[in-house]
């Protein structure tokens, strides 16, 4: 965006009503996001949701790996008992 310029107010006068309007503008202006801040937040929401889905992988990975560590004592328990 580009910033709105008093020189011509200048060079005309200096009008109050325009100058106050131009700063009205350039404080409109500022408020705005820009396409890179829009980008950034949404890649933000973006990382977050990532990490959640990673997390809930993960947590269901323990709980699996959890389950065959189990099923393996019983395994080599069973094996143990057969020699």
């Amino acid at each position: 965006m580009r910033e709105i310029a008093l020189a011509p107010t200048r060079q005309q006068g200096g009008v109050p009503e325009i100058r106050e309007r131009i700063e009205s503008l350039r404080e409109q202006q500022a408020q705005v996001s820009t396409p890179k801040q829009i980008n950034r937040e949404m890649d933000e929401n973006n990382k977050d949701a990532i990490i959640v889905s990673l997390k809930r992988k993960i947590k269901k990975f323990d709980e699996e790996n959890k389950e065959l560590r189990e099923q393996l004592k019983f395994a080599y328990a069973e094996v143990y008992k057969k020699i």
